[in-house]
C-alpha cells in the first residue's frame, strides 16, 4: 500500500465554479436577493456557488455569464479598489455596515449611490440559504418586488450585476431616470401600505405548507417508481414532467446544490437541515404522506387569498399618475396583482398533480401487494417508501444518475462537492430523489455523459467494494484544468489511508462541444474501502481538489469505519511489530559489529596506550636527565669557576684550615665575632650549607672558644673554632653565624647579607659529574612522580566535589521550582510511572480548574508524543494537580508543558518560553553532546581586562564538564600571555575578502582555542582596547570568525557572542548565513556590561535566538532600556559564578595556612594575624576586620565606602582597602584619606592593584563590604564567600541575588535554593549603609560562634558556575529546539 500523502492544496484555490454553475441568471440571483431583503429574510454569505440558480432552474437567456458576481466566483472576489474601500457618503457607510443591512437602504439611497458601488452591493448580496420552500417563497414573490428593483437597475447599465456593465438585461427595456424615481416614490407607497406588508408576513408563514406540497409529491412520485406494473401512461407522464414549462416542475427540482447551503442557514431558512436533524418531526419528509390533500388545498387558499388582498390594494390606485410616485405605485400594483394571480394558478395546479398522483399511487397498492420485504427495500433508485433522511434523491432530472454517497453516509449527485459534515460543502439535509425509469437497454457512453451534463464527475457502475469501477471526468467543467493537457487522477481510499495511486484519464469518445469535454479512467475498489478519495491534477503543478478539501465518494458494500479501523491498528501494529524487529536484527547487527571493531579498537587502543605511556615515559624520563643535567651542570660551572670569586669578608674575620681543604677530609672553621653584631657573644653558632647553600644539606654547629695555638699569627680577637666534615660531591662550604640555636631572635652575622664561603678542592673527574647527574636525575623524576600523584588525588577529590555540587545545583533548582511543580521519583529511571504534581496557583494558569499537561522525551526529539493527559487533584496540601506517564527505555529527559485545555491553542504554562524538563537515570541512549562556539575578544587568564574575560573561560569549562563539545575563538593579539596557552600552533588559514586569516590552536585551562590573526595586522598594536578604531576590528573579526566556521565546516548548535565588541555575530549570522549550513546555528547574545556599545547592544538582542545578561535582578532593571526593551521576551537573567580551582582556600597558593570546612575557624584566624603583620596592623583576634576590594570608582560605592572605613574604625574594629581609582582626583582624594586612617593601627589603605593581597585579605577578614551604586553581578561577594568571609551588601543586581539578608530574606532564599549569608541594605545614603554594617559588627561581638557559623554556611554554599551551566544548558537546549521546528 502506497503510503497515505495528503494532495496539496491548489494555490489561491477558492470555490470552485463549474461551468454548469455559471449558466443561471445573474439576474436572477439579483431578483431572488431582492425578494429576501423585502421578505426581511436575513442575508448570508454564499458558499461558493449559485444555490438559487441551480435550484430554481432560473436558466434565461441572457443571463448565463453572469451569475459568477453573485456566486462567489473568484473572479468576482477581488480587492475592492480605493473607493470602494473607503465608500463614499451613505452609499459607503451603508457598504459598510455589512451585506445584512442592503435591505434596509431605501431606494432613493441605492439611486444616489455610485454605479461602482451598486454592482458592488449586488454583487455582495447575501442569498438565504436556499431549500424548496425558500424557492417556492421566492418565486411566488418575485412579481411584487421585481418591477421596483429592475427598474434602478436598467436605467444605469454601469450598476448591472453582470461581469460586463456594458451588455444590457436581454427583453427587458430600460428606464428613464424619471421612470426610475416613480419607482422608487411607488416602492415607498408599497412600504408604507398596512395591506401589503400584512399580506407579505402571510405569504411568509405560507411557506412550510407549499413545502409540505412539493415534497409530499416527491414522496408520492418515489413510490410509485417502485410500482413494477406503473401505468405505461403515467411513466411517459413523468419523463415528460420536467420538460414541461410548469412552476411545480420547476419548483419541485430540489438538487444536491441546493441541499450544500443548508447546513450554513440561518434557523428560519434551514428546514431541511433541521429536518435532517430531527429538530422538526412534523415537517420530516418521511411524515409527508400524513398530510391529506384538504390540508394542502387549505393552505394553499390561504395564500391565494393574501394575494388577492394584495391585488384589492393594487385596484385601488389609480390608472394613471401624472407625478412621479403615484403613477409608479399604481403600475406596480398592478404588475403585483397580474404575478400573484399567475401565483394562484401554480397553486391550483400544484394541488391537482398532487391529487393526481395520490389517485395513482391507490392504483398501484393491489399489484404491490404481493411483493416481498427484499423488493420494497430495493435500490434507491427503484425504491418506493419514503427514503431515510440521511438520503438524498436529485429530481433534477427523471432519469437520474447513479449516487455517489459522501464520507459522512450521505448519498449525493455525482460531480457535487462533498466533504467531512463540518466542511462547507457537506451536505447536512436529506432530499429525495425520484425513481429511474423502466428502460431495459443501456445508455450508450454518450447518454450516459449526457445525464451527467454540466457535472465535475460520476462513477459508472457506482462504486462498490472489490469491483472496477469508470471514473468519468469533465475537463471543461473544471476552473483549473479545462485547458490542461492532461489529467491525472490522485486517488487513495478511507481518508487516504489505504492503496492510494494514481492513474492518467484519457479523452472519451463523447462529442465535444461548451461544457463538455469528458475524460475517463478506471479504478480497481478494494473490499476494504468505505470512502474513495480524490484530487485532480495535470502533474504539473495544477490541482482540481474541492478547495482544497479534496473530492470524497461513498463506497457501498466495503467494510465500517470502524472495522477498518480496527484492520489499520493491526496493521500499524503489525508494521510496527516488523519495523521493531528489523531495528532490532540491524542494532544486534550493527552491536555485533561495533562489539568486534571496538574490540579491535581496543587492542588498538591499548597497543597505542602501551607505545604511547612508553614514549611518554621516556620522554619525561629524557625531561628529567635534561632538567639534572641543568642543575649539575650549573654547579660543575661553579665548583670549577664560580668559587675562584668569592665574595669578600673583613680581614681577619674567618679562616680554615687547611686552607684549600678538599672533599672526602676535615676542615676547622675559625671565626673571629670581634668588632662583629656578635661581639661580646657567650655562645656563637654556625649555619652551615654546601655548594652555595644547594640541597637539604644545612645544619647548625655550636662552635668553640679557639686558642692562641689555633690563631697563631692571626690579629687577636673574640675567635671560635668547629670542625667540618666534608662529603664527596662538595665545592663550597657556606656558613652565617649566629648566637641562638635553630629558628629565633638571636643576632646574626652574614657578611652584609653576602654570607661566608670556603673554597673546596672537589676532585671530580667527569665520570664522578656524570655520576652525579644519573643521582639528579632520579632525584628529579621522584619528586616529579611524587607531585603527580599528589596532582591526580586533588584532581579526584575536586570532580568528585564537583559532582556532589552538581547534584545539589541540581536539587538547589529542584526545590526552587517546588512551589510550582515536583516530581515523584525526584530521579526517575526507565520504566518507573513518573507522578508530575504541579500547582497553578503560582503560575499563569492560576484559576484554572482542570489543567492539562502535555510532551515528549529527549528534549522533544523523541518519535512520541503524548498527552495531552487531564491533571487530577492530588492528595497534599498547597492545592498541586497530578499526572503520569510511563518512562520508555530510550528516554534521557522528559519535556512537558501545561495548559488549560486539550485543544491545541490554548493558554500555556511553558516555563517563559523554556518547557519544563526531568532528567532521566539508567536510560539506554545518552544525551547526546551539543556543539557550542563561544565568540569573543577576552579570555582568562590569557587576554583579560574584566569580568568578561572570566566569564568566558568559566561558562565553557563548567559545560564541558557536562559532557558538551566548547570552543572559543579569539583574536591572536600580541599582547597575549602565550605562557597559559598549551601546545599552540597553527592550524591553516582561509582568505576573506582581501585579507588572509592565519588560524592558530591551543588549549587554555582545558578549553580547544582558536586564535584568529589578520595578516593585515589588527591586533598587533599591544591592546585589547583602548584604539579608536576598537569597533571596527572587532566587527571584522566577527565576521571572520564566522567565516571560519564556515570554511572549516563547521556547525555549531549554539554560537554564543559576548557585550558589544562581538554582538555584530547574531546579525551577520541571521542576514549572511542563513543559506549555507550555518543556517541552523542559534546565536545566543550576553550583556555584561549595558554602559558600552548600546546601539551595538540592541542589534544582538533582535537578532540572537536567545539573550541573557548576568544576573536576574540586573535584567530586570535594565528591561526598560531602550536597547533591550524590544527584545525583553527572549531576555533572561543568570548569574556569573567563579571557578573554585582559582578561588579556593585549600590549595590558594598565597595563602600562608590552608583551611577548609573542616577547620575554617582555625584558618581564617591564621590568615587573620598574616594579614595584620603583613600591614603591620595591632595583632587583635577580638576586633572584627573588614575588607574592601575594589575599583574607586562611581559604580562601586565612593562616598559608602568611605563612610565604612570610618564607621568600622568607629565601631572599633579594623579596616583594610585594597584598590585603586582610574580617576586621578579620585586617587589623591584617597591618598589623603589615608594619612588619617593610618595614624592608627587598625587602618590600613593599599591605593594600588596587588593580586596575592587580595587573596589574603579575603581569607583574612572577616566581613567584606559592597556598597555599590549598581552591579551586573559582582564577584567580590562571591569570592568572599568562598573563603567563609560574611558579606556586606547593597541590593542591587547580582549583590541582590547572591546575597540573603539574614533577618529579611529567610523566604526569599528558599525560592532561590539557598540559605541566608549575609547583611544588605537598599538605600544610597550612609544611614541605609550603617543599618547593615552596624547587624554585622553587633553579631560578631556578642555572638561570636554564631558569627563563626555564619561564615561556615558562606564557605559551603555554591556560588561556582554549577547551576548557571545547567540555566545556559537550557537556553542552548530550546535554541535547538526552535532550530529543529523551523527544519
Amino acid at each position: 500500500m502506497a503510503s497515505a500523502r495528503k494532495p496539496p492544496l491548489r494555490k489561491g484555490a477558492g470555490p470552485v465554479l463549474t461551468r454548469a454553475r455559471r449558466s443561471a441568471g445573474l439576474r436572477a440571483c439579483n431578483r431572488a436577493a431582492r425578494v429576501s431583503r423585502r421578505l426581511g429574510a436575513s442575508c448570508q454569505t454564499p458558499t461558493g456557488r449559485s444555490q438559487v440558480a441551480d435550484a430554481a432552474g432560473l436558466e434565461e437567456a441572457g443571463e448565463s455569464d453572469a451569475v459568477e458576481a453573485a456566486a462567489g466566483s473568484p473572479r468576482q472576489a477581488a480587492v475592492p479598489s480605493d473607493s470602494e474601500s473607503e465608500g463614499s457618503g451613505t452609499g459607503g457607510a451603508q457598504r459598510g455596515a455589512g451585506a445584512g443591512n442592503l435591505a434596509t437602504i431605501s431606494l432613493l439611497e441605492l439611486k444616489r449611490l455610485p454605479n461602482v458601488e451598486l454592482r458592488k452591493l449586488c454583487s455582495e448580496a447575501c442569498l438565504p440559504t436556499v431549500g424548496t420552500k425558500a424557492v417556492l417563497v421566492e418565486r411566488l414573490h418575485e412579481a411584487s418586488q421585481a418591477l421596483t428593483a429592475e427598474a434602478l437597475f436598467r436605467s444605469d447599465p454601469g450598476a448591472s450585476d453582470t461581469a460586463d456593465a456594458s451588455v444590457p438585461i436581454e427583453g427587458e427595456p430600460k428606464q428613464s431616470n424619471v421612470e426610475v424615481e416613480r419607482a422608487e416614490d411607488l416602492s415607498t407607497a408599497l412600504e408604507t401600505t398596512a395591506d401589503v406588508v400584512s399580506a407579505e408576513a402571510r405569504l411568509t408563514a405560507a411557506r412550510e405548507t407549499l413545502q409540505d406540497l412539493v415534497d409530499e409529491r416527491i414522496s408520492l412520485m418515489a413510490a410509485l417508481g417502485k410500482a413494477q406494473d406503473a401505468d405505461e401512461e403515467f411513466a411517459d407522464e413523468l419523463e415528460r414532467g420536467p420538460h414541461e414549462d410548469s412552476a411545480p416542475t420547476s419548483h419541485a427540482a430540489v438538487t444536491p446544490k441546493i441541499a450544500e447551503s443548508l447546513p450554513d442557514a440561518t434557523p428560519d431558512e434551514s428546514w431541511p437541515a433541521l429536518t435532517a436533524a430531527g429538530m422538526d418531526d412534523k415537517l420530516d419528509p418521511v411524515n409527508l404522506k400524513d398530510l391529506t390533500a384538504s390540508a394542502a388545498v387549505g393552505a394553499a387558499t390561504a395564500v391565494i387569498a393574501d394575494s388577492a388582498k394584495v391585488a384589492k390594494a393594487a385596484d385601488a390606485v389609480p390608472d394613471s399618475m401624472p407625478t412621479a410616485g403615484v403613477g409608479e405605485e399604481e403600475a406596480v400594483q398592478r404588475a403585483l396583482a397580474s404575478e400573484l394571480g399567475a401565483s394562484e394558478d401554480t397553486l391550483q395546479r400544484l394541488t391537482e398533480e398532487r391529487a393526481e398522483l395520490l389517485a395513482a399511487l391507490e392504483q398501484t397498492k393491489g399489484s404491490n401487494a404481493e411483493k416481498n420485504e427484499n423488493e420494497e427495500a430495493s435500490d434507491i433508485r427503484g425504491g418506493g417508501a419514503p427514503l431515510p433522511t440521511d438520503t438524498v434523491v436529485e429530481m433534477a432530472d427523471l432519469n437520474p444518475a447513479p449516487t455517489i454517497s459522501s464520507a459522512s453516509g450521505v448519498t449525493t449527485a455525482p460531480g457535487a462537492y462533498t466533504a467531512e459534515p463540518e466542511q462547507k460543502h457537506a451536505v447536512g439535509g436529506a432530499v429525495l430523489r425520484a425513481p429511474a425509469p423502466k428502460d431495459s437497454s443501456p445508455l450508450t457512453e454518450e447518454e450516459l455523459c449526457a445525464v451527467h451534463a454540466g457535472q465535475l464527475y460520476f462513477f459508472e457502475p457506482a462504486l462498490t467494494a472489490g469491483r472496477a469501477s469508470t471514473l468519468y471526468f469533465n475537463r471543461a467543467v473544471s476552473d483549473v484544468l479545462c485547458t490542461r493537457p492532461t489529467i491525472v487522477v490522485q486517488f487513495g481510499f478511507n481518508h487516504w489511508q489505504w492503496e492510494n495511486g494514481e492513474v492518467t484519464a484519457l479523452p472519451t469518445s463523447v462529442p465535444k462541444y461548451e461544457g463538455v469535454d469528458w475524460w475517463t479512467a478506471s479504478v480497481e475498489i478494494p473490499v476494504e474501502a468505505y470512502e474513495m478519495n480524490m484530487v485532480f491534477h495535470d502533474s504539473d503543478g495544477a490541482y482540481e481538489n474541492n478547495c482544497g478539501m479534496d473530492f470524497v465518494a461513498t463506497v457501498e458494500g466495503g467494510m465500517s469505519v470502524e472495522a477498518f479501523a480496527s484492520i489499520m491498528r493491526e496493521k500499524r501494529a503489525a508494521v510496527e511489530a516488523a519495523r521493531r524487529e528489523a531495528v532490532a536484527k540491524e542494532i544486534a547487527a550493527r552491536q555485533a559489529i561495533a562489539g568486534e571493531e571496538v574490540a579491535r579498537m581496543a587492542e588498538d587502543a591499548a597497543s597505542l596506550e602501551a607505545e604511547g605511556k612508553g614514549r611518554r615515559a621516556a620522554e619525561v624520563l629524557a625531561s628529567d636527565r635534561r632538567i639534572a643535567e641543568e642543575a649539575i651542570s650549573s654547579e660543575r660551572w661553579q665548583a670549577e669557576h664560580a668559587s675562584r670569586e668569592l665574595p669578600v669578608a673583613a680581614k681577619g674575620r674567618y679562616f680554615s684550615k687547611p686552607a684549600k681543604p678538599a672533599a672526602n677530609s676535615v676542615v676547622t672553621v675559625l671565626y673571629n665575632a670581634e668588632d662583629s653584631p656578635l661581639d661580646g657573644a657567650g655562645k656563637v653558632f654556625i649555619v652551615l650549607g654546601r655548594n652555595g647553600w644547594q640541597g637539604a644539606l644545612k645544619e647548625t654547629l655550636q662552635m668553640r672558644p679557639a686558642t692562641k695555638t689555633d690563631t697563631r699569627n692571626k690579629p687577636v680577637g673574640q675567635w671560635w673554632k668547629v670542625a667540618v666534615e666534608i662529603p664527596e660531591g662538595v665545592w663550597q662550604l657556606d656558613f652565617v653565624a649566629t648566637t641562638q640555636e635553630g629558628q629565633g631572635d638571636g643576632y646574626f652575622d652574614n657578611n652584609s647579607m653576602q654570607d661566608y664561603h670556603i673554597r673546596v678542592e672537589h676532585n671530580m673527574s667527569d665520570t664522578d659529574w656524570e655520576a652525579r647527574i644519573a643521582a639528579k636525575a632520579k632525584e628529579v623524576t621522584a619528586a616529579r612522580e611524587m607531585a603527580e600523584a599528589k596532582e591526580t588525588i586533588r584532581a579526584e577529590e575536586r570532580k568528585a566535589r564537583r559532582s556532589v555540587q552538581r547534584a545539589k545545583a541540581l536539587e538547589a533548582v529542584r526545590r526552587s521550582q517546588a512551589h510550582i511543580w515536583y516530581s515523584e521519583p525526584a530521579e526517575p529511571r526507565v520504566g518507573d510511572t513518573v507522578k508530575i504534581y504541579y500547582n497553578p496557583s503560582n503560575t499563569l494558569l492560576k484559576g484554572c480548574e482542570t489543567v492539562y499537561m502535555r510532551g515528549s522525551w529527549n528534549r522533544w526529539k523523541h518519535s512520541a508524543l503524548w498527552g495531552p493527559v487531564t491533571m487530577e487533584p492530588a492528595d497534599t496540601d498547597g492545592g498541586h494537580m497530578i499526572g503520569e506517564m510511563l518512562v520508555p527505555a530510550d528516554a534521557w529527559c522528559m519535556d512537558f508543558v501545561f495548559s488549560d485545555s486539550p485543544a491545541e491553542h490554548a493558554n500555556y504554562d511553558n516555563k517563559n518560553g523554556l518547557d519544563y524538563h526531568l532528567p532521566i537515570a539508567a536510560s539506554g541512549e545518552k544525551e547526546p553532546p551539543m556543539h557550542i562556539m563561544h565568540v569573543a575578544v577576552e579570555m582568562a587568564p590569557i587576554a583579560k581586562v574584566g569580568g568578561l574575560g572570566d566569564v568566558v573561560t568559566s561558562i565553557s569549562r563548567a559545560i564541558r564538564e557536562l559532557g558538551h563539545q566548547v570552543e572559543v575563538v579569539l583574536p591572536k593579539y600580541d599582547c597575549i600571555n602565550y605562557a597559559a596557552v598549551q601546545d599552540l600552533r597553527e592550524d591553516g588559514g582561509f582568505q576573506f575578502g582581501s585579507t588572509y586569516w592565519r588560524v592558530f590552536r591551543g588549549e587554555v585551562v582545558g578549553v580547544p582555542t582558536f586564535f584568529l590573526a589578520p595578516d593585515r595586522g589588527d591586533f598587533n598594536v599591544g591592546c585589547i582596547y583602548g584604539r579608536a578604531d576598537d569597533e571596527p576590528r572587532f566587527g571584522f573579526f566577527c565576521h571572520a570568525a564566522l567565516e571560519f566556521m564556515l570554511t572549516t565546516d563547521r556547525s555549531p548548535d549554539i554560537v554564543h557572542c559576548h557585550d558589544w565588541s562581538s554582538a555584530p555575530v547574531a546579525r551577520m549570522l541571521s542576514e549572511f548565513y542563513g543559506e549555507t549550513h550555518l543556517g541552523k546555528t542559534q546565536s545566543v547574545f550576553t550583556i555584561h556590561n549595558l554602559n558600552y556599545g548600546a546601539a551595538l547592544i540592541g542589534e544582538a538582542m533582535h537578532y540572537s535566538a536567545m539573550a541573557t545578561t548576568v544576573s536576574p535582578t540586573y535584567a530586570w532593571e535594565v528591561g526598560d532600556n531602550p536597547a533591550v526593551a524590544p527584545s525583553v521576551g527572549k531576555f533572561h537573567g543568570i548569574r556569573n559564578g567563579i571557578d573554585p580551582d582559582i578561588w579556593d582556600p585549600e590549595t590558594d597558593i598565597w595563602l600562608p595556612r590552608h583551611y577548609s570546612a573542616d577547620d575554617i575557624v582555625e584558618g581564617k584566624a591564621a590568615n587573620k594575624r598574616a594579614l595584620q603583620q603583613r600591614l603591620g596592623m595591632a595583632q587583635d583576634p577580638d576586633r572584627p576586620l573588614v575588607g574592601i576590594v575594589t575599583r574607586l570608582t562611581a559604580q562601586k560605592g565612593i562616598h559608602l565606602i568611605q563612610h565604612t572605613v570610618h564607621r568600622v574604625l568607629e565601631r572599633g574594629g579594623q579596616v583594610v582597602l585594597l584598590g585603586s581609582a582610574p580617576d586621578p582626583k579620585v586617587q589623591a582624594g584617597f591618598e589623603a584619606m589615608r594619612n588619617d586612617v593610618e595614624q592608627t593601627s587598625h587602618g590600613r589603605m593599599v591605593l594600588s592593584y596587588d593580586e596575592p593581597l587580595s587573596h589574603l585579605i579575603y581569607a583574612g577578614a572577616d566581613m567584606i563590604c559592597v556598597p555599590s551604586m549598581f552591579e551586573p553581578c559582582g564577584l567580590t561577594q562571591l569570592i568572599a564567600m568562598r573563603f567563609g568571609s560574611v558579606p556586606v551588601v547593597r541590593k542591587t543586581g547580582g549583590l541582590n541575588d547572591t546575597v540573603f539578608d539574614i533577618d529579611h530574606d529567610k523566604e526569599r532564599c528558599g525560592w532561590y535554593g539557598y540559605d541566608t549569608n549575609g547583611f544588605s541594605f537598599e538605600g544610597t545614603d550612609s544611614e541605609a549603609l550603617d543599618y547593615a554594617l552596624n547587624r554585622a559588627i553587633d553579631a560578631y561581638y556578642d555572638a561570636r560562634d554564631w558569627f563563626r557559623s555564619l561564615q561556615l554556611r558562606c564557605l559551603e554554599q555554591d556560588f561556582t558556575w554549577n547551576r548557571p551551566a545547567l540555566e545556559y544548558m537550557e537556553l542552548y537546549y530550546q535554541c535547538a529546539k526552535w532550530a529543529s521546528l523551523s527544519e
